[in-house]
C-alpha cells in the first residue's frame, strides 16, 4: 500500500476515534515525520499541508475526486492531487480550505448537463435541480491550479440533448438560455479563490462565472478556446462580485473575453425572459443575501486575445459598477474591444458607472477600441489606439489619447 494511502487510512480513524487523536497529540510530532522520512509524500504537520492523490481513493474518477475533496476540507484543508487525466460525469463539488491542483485534461463526458467544477456552498433545490437554487453559503479559501503545461478543462464532444419546455423540441443544451449548469466552472459567495495555470475549451457557456459575495479573487494566466460557442464567454463578474485581479490571459472566446454584468430582474422582462428555460444565476436576480447586487474594485490586466464580441464589456441596469481598472490590453474583436453600456433590463442613472480607469489598450482589428455608449462618472482614460468614443453626458472625465 502506497505511504499516502497509509495517512489516509489513518487519519480516518482518528476522525472517528477521540481517544486516538488524544494519543497522536501526546506522540511527539518528530516521530510520526521521521516514520515517513524519504517516502517521497507530504505528511501534515504543522507547517505543511496535507496533501492527498485522488487515486489514494476508491470507486470512478469524479467518486474520487469528491471524496478526496471533501476529506481533506474536512481535515481543516490541504491540497487534492490529479496527476493523470480524467473523466467526469458530474461536476467536482469544492470546499471551503481545499486546493485543487491537477496536470492532466479533466474531461467531461459525452452527454451530461452540468458543470464541471461548482462550490458546494450552492444548495440545490431537489424539486426543481436546474432552476433557483435552495440556498447560498459561505465557501472560503479555495484554489484551482493547473501544474505544468499540459493542464487543461475540456468540456463534452457531445452536448446534453434534451426537451426544451420553451419550444417542445429536442434541443442540444448550450448556450445562457438553459441556466447555470451549462457554466463550466461556477463560483458563489465564496470568499478567497485562485484560478489559474489551465487552459479551458468545448465549453457549453461561460467558461468562469462568479456572483453573489464572491470577492477576494484571483484569476490569472488563463488560456480560453471557446470560439463559436454560442455564449462562449470567458471570465463573467455578475452580482455581488468585489475586490478581484484578472491578469494574464489569452485564447479566443466566443462572446466577450471578459464580462462585468450588473443586472436586475428586469432583464426577464419581455420577449427576451421568455427564451431563458433557468436562470443563469443561482439565486436569480432578486436575491435578498449579504451582497450587494452591484460589481466594485476591479482590476483587468494584461489581456491578448481574439474575440468574437468584445474583449471587455462592463454592462448595468441599475447596480453600480464602480473602481474598475482596464489595462495593457491587446484586442482583437468582432464588435470592441472595450465596451461599456446598458441595456438588457431598464434602471440606469449616471452614477451607475463610476471611478473607472482605462489605459494601455491597442486594436488589431476594425472595430471600435473603446466605446463607452453609457457616460461615465469620474474616470481616467488614456493611451488608447484606435477608434474611442465616449458618451458626452459623461462628467469628471480625464482624458489623454
Amino acid at each position: 500500500m502506497k505511504i499516502s494511502m497509509v495517512i489516509v487510512e489513518l487519519l480516518r480513524k482518528l476522525k472517528k476515534n477521540s481517544a486516538l487523536w488524544l494519543v497522536c497529540f501526546l506522540v511527539p510530532c518528530s516521530i510520526l515525520v521521521s516514520s515517513f522520512a524519504g517516502a517521497g509524500q507530504v505528511v501534515s504537520t504543522s507547517t505543511s499541508k496535507l496533501k492527498v492523490n485522488i487515486d489514494d481513493f476508491k470507486g470512478s474518477d469524479i467518486n474520487k475526486i469528491n471524496e478526496a475533496i471533501q476529506f481533506v476540507s474536512r481535515s481543516k484543508g490541504g491540497v487534492v492531487e490529479i496527476t493523470r487525466d480524467v473523466l467526469i460525469d458530474q461536476a467536482i463539488i469544492m470546499y471551503s480550505d481545499v486546493e485543487l491542483h491537477f496536470s492532466g485534461k479533466i474531461k467531461m463526458k459525452d452527454g451530461v448537463f452540468d458543470n464541471m467544477i461548482r462550490i458546494g456552498g450552492v444548495i440545490v433545490d431537489a424539486k426543481n435541480p436546474n432552476g433557483v437554487c435552495a440556498d447560498l453559503k459561505e465557501t472560503r479559501n479555495i484554489k484551482i491550479l493547473g501544474i505544468g503545461e499540459q493542464a487543461s478543462l475540456e468540456g463534452s464532444d457531445i452536448a446534453f440533448l434534451g426537451l426544451n419546455p420553451k419550444t417542445g423540441k429536442q434541443e442540444s443544451f448550450i448556450g445562457d438560455f438553459y441556466g447555470w449548469r451549462t457554466i463550466t466552472i461556477l463560483l458563489s459567495n465564496v470568499k478567497g479563490f485562485e484560478i489559474g495555470n489551465f487552459a479551458i475549451s468545448k465549453t457549453k457557456c461561460w467558461a468562469i462565472s462568479h456572483e453573489w459575495g464572491c470577492q477576494d479573487g484571483y484569476l490569472h494566466d488563463l488560456k480560453f478556446s471557446t470560439a463559436g460557442i454560442k455564449n462562449g464567454d470567458g471570465i463573467n463578474l455578475r452580482n455581488g462580485c468585489k475586490d478581484i485581479l484578472i491578469e494574464n490571459i489569452e485564447g479566443q472566446t466566443g462572446d466577450d473575453t471578459i464580462a462585468c454584468t450588473a443586472l436586475n430582474a428586469s432583464v426577464m422582462e419581455g420577449k427576451r425572459g421568455e427564451n431563458y428555460v433557468w436562470p443563469m444565476q443561482t439565486m436569480g436576480y432578486e436575491y435578498k443575501g449579504k451582497a450587494e447586487a452591484g460589481i466594485e474594485n476591479i482590476r483587468i490586466n494584461n489581456i491578448a486575445a481574439t474575440s468574437d464580441h468584445n474583449n471587455v464589456r462592463l454592462l448595468t441596469t441599475s447596480p453600480n459598477i464602480h473602481n474598475i481598472s482596464i489595462t495593457n490590453v491587446k484586442g482583437n474583436a468582432n464588435i470592441n474591444v472595450v465596451l461599456i453600456h446598458t441595456g438588457y433590463g431598464n434602471g440606469f442613472n449616471l452614477g451607475n458607472f463610476k471611478n473607472i480607469k482605462i489605459e494601455g489598450v491597442s486594436n488589431e482589428s476594425d472595430s471600435k477600441t473603446l466605446n463607452c455608449e453609457a457616460p461615465i462618472l469620474a474616470g481616467q482614460i488614456k493611451n488608447i489606439q484606435g477608434q474611442v468614443f465616449i458618451n458626452p453626458e459623461s462628467k469628471d472625465i480625464k482624458f489623454s489619447k
